[in-house]
């Protein structure tokens, strides 16, 4: 079966995140689930919830063409269209976060616990060498970078059961190797 980029990114997305919010922390903010898709059981078992979503209809995938850069990952520093070159594109993906906090009288530390969450994530993010670290599909598609677009996090529930929701946008950087001429 041949694999694309899109499938690589998101399951390498989510053995990082995995990696720096599950497996190495030890306190509170631990995240008790890192998964591709949306969630399948009981939101409150868990405290933490991180899934990962190809971007969709709300954040697509973008063929990079001329002024269409955003944050780092401007065209200008990359060769696009010529006789030579690749096609570079913005690979779009989600990462949904929830955190329930039952049984928590205190506002300030399930904001700080959720806060902590987000920190995480974009420390795993901005220091992961997605480059060196994923493999080129099966179709010649590579990565080669990756940036954190936006993030929110939005707190609900109630004195007892703080409930925070956060989404993080991020688009990775890939190019199509020109087929040889």
């Amino acid at each position: 079966m041949q694999t694309g980029i899109v499938n690589i990114l998101l399951e390498a997305t989510a053995e990082r995140l995995l990696q720096k919010l599950l497996t190495d922390v030890t306190d509170e903010s631990k995240a008790g689930l890192v998964r591709t898709g949306k969630l399948q059981d009981d939101p409150t078992s868990r405290k933490v919830n991180i899934l990962i979503h190809p971007g969709g209809e709300d954040w697509p995938d973008k063929l990079s063409v001329d002024g269409s850069g955003v944050g780092k990952h401007v065209e200008n520093a990359y060769t696009i269209g010529g006789a030579y070159g690749g096609i570079f594109w913005r690979r779009r993906a989600l990462i949904e976060i929830q955190m329930f906090y039952t049984n928590e009288s205190d506002r300030d530390t399930s904001r700080m616990r959720s806060h902590v969450v987000l920190s995480r994530a974009h420390h795993a993010l901005n220091t992961w060498d997605v480059g060196r670290e994923t493999p080129k599909d099966d179709f010649g598609e590579k990565a080669y970078d990756l940036q954190v677009v936006q993030s929110w996090l939005r707190e609900g529930g109630g004195e007892g059961a703080f409930n925070w929701r956060g989404e993080i946008r991020i688009e990775f950087l890939t190019e199509i190797e020109p087929t040889e001429f």
